[in-house]
């Protein structure tokens, strides 16, 4: 499992791109997530102490910079699950991905 947010403008799709071609290399199902949130929810949630324990960004002024001045890539794919986090606790997200990779991995396998 990979965690990243791919930027339109930094050419991210390469990126995508060599992550689906690993996937495939090994035989895997590639299941490409995106987790969109409130804008307002991401500041509030950057400062929490869970993410500097887990070692992510914890940077306001330098996440709202990017989501300023970037466009996350658009991404389409027959497996792909796009969740809004705005008003979800963790959990139920977690359980929102599991179901669906569950969902996705049954399809892959008829």
């Amino acid at each position: 499992m990979l965690t990243n947010v791919l930027f339109k403008e930094n050419d991210d799709e390469i990126t995508f791109k060599k992550i689906e071609e690993v996937s495939i290399r090994r035989n895997s199902l590639f299941i490409p997530i995106i987790l969109t949130c409130d804008k307002e929810e991401i500041c509030r949630r950057l400062i929490s102490l869970d993410r500097a324990n887990n070692y992510k960004l914890t940077d306001i002024e330098r996440m709202c910079s990017l989501l300023k001045n970037k466009s996350i890539l658009p991404i389409k794919h027959k497996n792909l699950l796009e969740l809004d986090t705005t008003h979800l606790p963790a959990e139920e997200s977690a359980s929102i991905i599991v179901k669906h990779i569950i969902n996705k991995t049954k399809e892959n396998k008829q």
